[in-house]
């Protein structure tokens, strides 16, 4: 039995899984822009996964935020 293997197909149906509710739950609050993330951990909140398999995982399927948290410099 191939591991890696098993744990892609996992990996797969559970972001299938997640990705579905995340829609559900954006559909039934109205369709709200800038709540992806929001949505998303809710779904996994309700499935039982309260920790991201990986976050860029997360991050390529919600997209990257435009400014994650500025340049790190102070501008000094």
């Amino acid at each position: 039995m191939d591991t890696s293997q098993d744990s892609a197909s996992y990996a797969e149906d559970r972001e299938a899984r997640i990705r579905e509710r995340a829609r559900e739950i954006w559909e039934n609050q109205g369709q709200p822009e800038g709540k992806s993330l929001e949505h998303w951990m809710e779904a996994e909140k309700e499935f039982g996964y309260d920790t991201p398999l990986k976050l860029d995982e997360n991050i390529s399927v919600l997209g990257k935020p435009e400014n994650p948290g500025g340049s790190g410099t102070t501008g000094q």
